[in-house]
């Protein structure tokens, strides 16, 4: 078995058992049959997203189109943060994935697209399994990468959905960002 795919068994155990969901896709029609299935089950009709960057963009663009769900863009937008506010799905991508920890990391460089990870109440994050490594040591690069480039940037970190345990020691899913976090692995 190769090291990504033990390493992808990894991240899987791992960021569900935070109660984040992983998916693997070999193709753009995967990926598109995914966020479709996540989204009539959330009752999403409409679809923000942000800074995609896989092989076929507008071939996904256009079948989730096709699949009848309306997406638009977080860059064409005029008032960005109050979309992001009203609508219950986002996808982005992932730059890098955790295995030992469960956790994907997301670079940007604007405030709007941080968002789209957390004010949604469904996250769909797609990352390839080439960007796979093992703990956040290996993870280190990448961000000082990011941040010689630009100290501006901001490095968000997201091990499943959010939860928290401060109201009456009862752990609560969702309160400082979305209720279900879904990881679509890309082969």
């Amino acid at each position: 078995m190769s090291t990504a795919l033990t390493l992808a068994q990894m991240f899987t155990r791992e960021l569900e058992a935070l109660g984040g969901k992983v998916h693997e896709a070999s193709s753009t029609s995967d990926i598109v049959k995914i966020i479709a299935e996540i989204a009539v089950r959330s009752g999403s009709k409409r679809i923000i997203t942000s800074r995609l960057t896989v092989d076929n963009e507008e071939q996904l663009l256009t079948e989730l189109r096709k699949e009848g769900f309306e997406l638009v863009q977080l860059d064409n937008l005029t008032q960005p943060r109050a979309e992001l506010a009203s609508v219950d799905l986002a996808v982005t991508c992932a730059d890098m994935i955790i295995a030992s920890t469960g956790t994907i990391v997301i670079t940007t460089y604007q405030d709007e697209h941080r968002l789209a990870t957390c004010l949604p109440r469904v996250h769909i994050a797609i990352a390839h399994l080439t960007e796979i490594v093992s703990d956040p040591q290996d993870a280190n690069n990448h961000v000082r990468k990011q941040l010689a480039k630009d100290p501006h940037c901001a490095v968000s970190f997201i091990s499943g959905p959010s939860r928290t345990a401060d109201i009456e020691m009862k752990l609560i899913l969702g309160v400082h960002g979305p209720h279900e976090l879904h990881v679509i692995l890309k082969r």
